[in-house]
């Protein structure tokens, strides 16, 4: 007997969504679903759903994947269902590319993907671990916490990914490629003058994610020494760079 690889049947019950803009909607169809979505979801089967294999008739999960963003944002109506589908997709050991989409070309849904992280029942650290190494996507998170279109209230799990991620991009030790080592520093230094200072205290003193905390994750009191040192250095080559800059005038 042929065995359906998960990949296949995560494309067929994704046509829940796509074949009608309200049957997901439905009381029995819900939790049927969500029955489904939580044998997924299991460790092992988590471990073995494969998204670099194309399901059966299509090109790649990635093109099923853009079909499910525009219909969450045509008719979803912040369905937490709908919303843990899209969700599932985005765990670091997949494709960035389904990042990039929702951060870049879909990011107005991040106003009404409220998925918590006790709803899901994925662990969070799929989604943190390891630290994000795509420059352009990082770029991406950055802008959606400074422009406030990524908001706690909003979109719980999705910011405390995207603040684990940046956090440990500006404070990271690792050696890196010049254009990566000036991410990081405008990072920080525009993190260090936002006046948001919420946002600024997330972004410079988050630890690690947890679940039974206000805002999904815990934070140091104060600056750890190895942080303020990193941040001390960025501020002084910056203050050097302006003063070279005001005697050359």
């Amino acid at each position: 007997m042929e065995v359906i690889p998960p990949v296949a049947k995560l494309a067929r019950l994704s046509c829940v969504f796509l074949c009608s803009s309200d049957l997901f909607l439905e009381r029995p169809v819900q939790k049927l679903t969500w029955g489904l979505f939580r044998l997924l979801t299991r460790r092992s089967r988590l471990d073995s759903l494969d998204l670099d294999v194309p399901p059966p008739g299509l090109a790649s999960f990635q093109d099923l994947y853009t079909a499910l963003l525009t219909q969450y944002e045509a008719v979803s109506f912040g369905d937490r269902l709908f919303g843990s589908w899209l969700l599932l997709p985005l765990q670091r050991r997949y494709s960035a590319t389904m990042r990039l989409a929702v951060f870049g070309e879909h990011v107005g849904m991040l106003r009404s993907l409220g998925v918590t992280l006790e709803q899901l029942s994925i662990p969070i650290e799929r989604f943190t671990s390891p630290p994000e190494d795509s420059l352009p996507l990082l770029n991406l998170y950055f802008r959606s916490l400074v422009t406030g279109t990524l908001k706690p209230r909003w979109c719980p799990l999705l910011y405390v990914v995207t603040l684990s991620h940046v956090n440990s991009f500006i404070f990271s030790q690792d050696a890196a490629a010049q254009a990566v080592e000036a991410a990081r520093q405008s990072m920080l230094r525009k993190i260090y003058y936002l006046t948001d200072e919420v946002l600024r205290n997330h972004l410079l003193l988050f630890r690690l994610p947890q679940l039974n905390s206000e805002f999904g994750f815990d934070m140091f009191e104060q600056l750890p020494p190895i942080r303020a040192k990193r941040l001390e250095s960025i501020l002084r080559l910056q203050i050097g760079s302006d003063d070279k800059g005001d005697r050359r005038q």
